[in-house]
């Protein structure tokens, strides 16, 4: 059991790097196959996606989770149909307010695939955890991958080979159709042990509870994510799509820090840092223990990225991306902020301080609309990518400032 134990991030980060090079693979053989144009629509539909499950979902597990894991599983029933009431009336007012907004940066015809990839990306999100409660970790992590990483390694061999023409559509619809299987399985492993009574009521109570706990998390969130998805919708109407390419693909690459990070390193000790709350001394340790291991892992990745870097460009081997190569660096720099800035993150979230946690993240909000402006008004090219450093750097710095108040540790 011990072993296993300690087994477990080595496991999870062995998942997520493959998970990682899949995507890594996909973008760079977008990068040199298709045009810089549909990399830029695959960049804004991803970033879309992402942005979109918070929204739909209402960060409702967070609630949920806690609730049912108390529980027996074929007590579970009333309680998913009441969210998936909840989860069918956010499909039917936010989906199309999201499309919407979405049709002033993408065009029409790619907006279906958006709509599919938002639904089923949540359904598989939301099963997963159920699947984890129900001590089906392994499948969960495996369902995890064959929807994140192993249709994209698929798509590139049936390009690869020929199999189906180098478009953007063969990518979505091999996306869609892993989504729609790993759905299929996730239903299928989970649906044992539940019960579904017609005469089932939905608990109007215990979701008007849930929302008061999850919303303001929530908006906490969609502040903090707006900051990176705004960057590139802004991008976009700035300087075109070809720009975005390359934004696209600098930010996917530096982005492995972060995921790193949250499997490896965030996932195994914040619930410690939550439970050893009231004493200070393991408290202490445990927030060292962080803060030295993300640092060591986000200079060994970074360090790997910045040698590899300069391969990667050769292999593509297009001007647009050789154009905006200076673009890496400053995105690479904004997330090692972004990471470094999780550490007192995770000291106010275990002292449940989420309000602080909520007015940085206003304030970083705050920090990228107006540094963005700036660089804009001084003809800064790609003014975005030093706008997200600004936001990150402010963003650390509050966190800080609040984690180190003498309540907080």
């Amino acid at each position: 059991m011990i072993l296993s134990w300690k087994l477990a991030p080595l496991i999870n980060l062995s998942i997520r790097a493959l998970t990682l090079l899949g995507k890594f693979i996909l973008l760079f053989y977008m990068a040199k196959f298709l045009s810089a144009e549909e990399v830029g629509i695959y960049g804004l539909i991803v970033v879309l996606v992402s942005y979109s499950l918070y929204a739909v979902g209402f960060d409702f597990y967070t609630f949920s989770t806690r609730e049912l894991v108390l529980k027996e599983k074929k007590e579970w029933g009333s309680f998913l149909k009441s969210q998936s009431f909840l989860i069918f009336f956010a499909y039917i007012t936010i989906l199309p307010i999201i499309l919407f907004l979405a049709s002033y940066s993408i065009p029409f015809k790619w907006l279906y695939f958006l709509g599919f990839l938002i639904i089923f990306e949540h359904l598989n999100q939301e099963l997963m955890r159920l699947l984890i409660i129900d001590k089906k970790v392994v499948l969960a992590n495996n369902l995890l991958f064959i929807r994140s990483g192993l249709w994209c390694y698929a798509i590139i061999a049936c390009m690869f080979f020929s199999l189906v023409p180098k478009r953007l559509d063969s990518i979505l619809y091999a996306w869609i159709g892993f989504d729609v299987v790993a759905f299929l399985l996730s239903w299928i492993l989970l649906r044992k042990g539940l019960i579904f009574d017609k005469g089932l009521q939905i608990k109007k109570d215990w979701l008007k509870r849930g929302l008061k706990i999850c919303l303001p998390l929530l908006f906490s969130t969609l502040i903090l994510r707006a900051i990176t998805t705004t960057d590139r919708i802004w991008l976009e109407h700035l300087e075109g799509l070809e720009v975005i390419a390359a934004y696209s693909l600098f930010i996917g690459l530096t982005n492995a820090l972060i995921s790193f990070l949250e499997t490896g390193v965030f996932s195994f000790i914040y619930p410690q840092m939550i439970q050893e709350k009231d004493n200070p001394v393991e408290f202490r340790k445990l927030i060292k223990k962080m803060l030295f291991q993300s640092l060591g892992l986000s200079l060994a990745i970074s360090l790997v990225l910045v040698a590899c870097f300069p391969y990667f460009l050769h292999w593509i081997g297009k001007d647009i991306y050789y154009s905006y190569k200076h673009i890496f660096y400053v995105v690479l720099f904004a997330n090692i902020l972004y990471c470094i800035s999780m550490v007192p993150h995770y000291i106010l979230y275990a002292k449940h301080k989420d309000t602080k946690i909520i007015a940085s993240h206003i304030l970083g909000l705050g920090v990228f609309a107006l540094s963005t402006l700036a660089f804009i008004a001084w003809g800064v090219s790609v003014a975005v990518a030093y706008g997200l450093c600004c936001a990150f750097i402010s963003i650390l710095i509050i966190k800080v400032i609040f984690s180190l108040e003498k309540d907080q540790v």
